[in-house]
């Protein structure tokens, strides 16, 4: 089995971009916010109004043994990521040596590129046998 990597990261936290989430009248958290130029403005909205705050206590996670390391990898790099510049992708995606697929999209190329995205977890199932 596999591992495959879309994206995910984060940006400046006062840059543009940016927004609040309210949770009833007190503000929850400050998360990022894409309006990807590609993504209707009804996705884009739904996309913002889904997203949670991820709990600090993530960043004292440890990986003992990276999947990457030693298993086969896929990576999907949206070159035109505003959250994740591109060259970051690729040097990820290089030291896990990764099988690389590029494609024009943003943060979101799940949603604007799906099935772009649907070719690369299928050359990765068929990669696994």
């Amino acid at each position: 089995m596999g591992v495959i990597v879309i994206g995910g990261g984060a940006g400046e936290a006062d840059g543009p971009g940016f927004g609040e989430v309210l949770r009833g009248h007190r503000r929850a958290a400050r998360l990022t916010l894409e309006q990807p130029a590609e993504v209707s403005g009804v996705s884009a909205a739904f996309m913002a109004d889904s997203q949670v705050p991820w709990g600090v206590d993530a960043l004292d996670g440890a990986v003992c043994e990276p999947a990457w390391q030693t298993r086969p990898s896929w990576y999907l790099v949206a070159t035109d990521d505003r959250m994740i510049p591109s060259a970051a992708q690729r040097a990820l995606s290089e030291r896990a040596g990764a099988t690389v697929t590029e494609t024009p999209g943003s943060h979101a190329v799940y949603v604007s590129r799906p099935a772009v995205v649907a070719a690369v977890i299928a050359q990765a199932a068929r990669a696994a046998g």
